[in-house]
């Protein structure tokens, strides 16, 4: 298995994260510089034709830092409960390929590894996001598949 020193894991809270953590937690060792990235919705779009005119920019911002703080708060929970020790977390407002990309760059990251939930067609594979970032990655990808079905507690991984 090759060694891996930079490793992002592009993190949904809402997407089984336990699976996709513990899929990752098997390419990952003491030495691995580890970031757990969650891109998430970014609330402001919603308010974007009120903030073009001025409105709605403080409690924009407001419901965003809640956001982010919320979400930091459960991602440090649940590596509480995984085999990864030392993570950095981010959380970003965004398009999740993009934000995955750019901290993917930015780290020199050697491997991305996504939670991939897929159903309809080239989709099925992937999913959108675990497929834009497979095809714009300049490292290597790892999709852990997550199973819709949540009786089944199977982690499955292709590359």
């Amino acid at each position: 298995m090759t060694a891996y020193n930079n490793v992002l894991i592009a993190l949904d809270c809402e997407g089984q994260p336990d699976h996709v953590l513990a899929g990752a937690s098997k390419y990952i060792n003491a030495a691995t510089n580890v970031l757990v990235l969650n891109a998430a919705f970014d609330p402001s779009y919603i308010y974007a034709s009120y903030s073009a005119a001025g409105f709605m920019n403080s409690a924009s911002d407001s419901i965003a830092d809640q956001v982010r703080i919320h979400t930091h708060d459960e991602i440090r929970k649940l590596l509480m409960h995984s085999k990864i020790n030392d993570a950095k977390i981010s959380v970003e407002l965004g398009r999740a390929c993009d934000m995955i990309i750019n901290k993917a760059e930015a780290m020199q990251a050697d491997l991305i590894i996504i939670g991939s939930h897929g159903r309809h067609g080239l989709r099925t594979l992937l999913g959108s996001t675990a497929n834009a970032v497979l095809h714009r990655a300049k490292c290597d990808v790892l999709a852990v598949k997550i199973d819709d079905d949540n009786s089944a507690n199977k982690t499955k991984t292709s590359y």
